[in-house]
């Protein structure tokens, strides 16, 4: 499985904060970063990233801050990964690309990546912000099981 950075860590726990606000309250940068020990730059960069993508929106002024975009059951881990990484890839194959290596060969291990990078996609779409929240995140045994069972892969 991928493995993600501070970015993904604190743009998480940023989103789980503002899901937890009532519903006409906003969270300013200032008090995020106080509440995780996070530069306000930093958290800039995250928010500016998630704001792109949808996920949250601002309210300028005194009383002015960030508020999710859609409703917490809406939001995955993996819109949220897709944010603010750069790459949800486990692969540097490319879509479309006929194949990893010159001249449009795939790797002996191009199906494997491509299977896990799926899987993975199935995994971080099935757990939201709301589940985190509500301290469900989904059995991810019984997810793996179900996709095996989609797939025909054994264990």
């Amino acid at each position: 499985m991928a493995i993600y950075g501070e970015n993904v860590k604190v743009a998480v726990t940023a989103m789980m904060q503002l899901a937890t606000l009532d519903k006409n309250n906003v969270a300013s940068l200032s008090t995020l970063s106080k509440n995780e020990s996070l530069s306000v730059s930093f958290l800039e960069q995250l928010f500016s990233k998630l704001k792109q993508n949808n996920l949250v929106n601002s309210k300028r002024g005194i009383n002015g801050g960030y508020f999710l975009q859609k409703s917490a059951h809406e939001i995955t881990l993996f819109n949220i990964i897709e944010a603010v990484e750069s790459s949800t890839k486990i692969t540097r194959c490319k879509k479309g690309s006929g194949g990893c290596l010159p001249g449009g060969h795939i790797c002996s291990t191009h199906r494997l990546w491509r299977e896990l990078e799926r899987v993975n996609k199935i995994i971080l779409n099935s757990i939201s912000l709301k589940d985190l929240i509500n301290g469900r995140a989904k059995d991810l045994s019984s997810i793996i099981t179900i996709s095996n069972l989609q797939t025909g892969a054994k264990e």
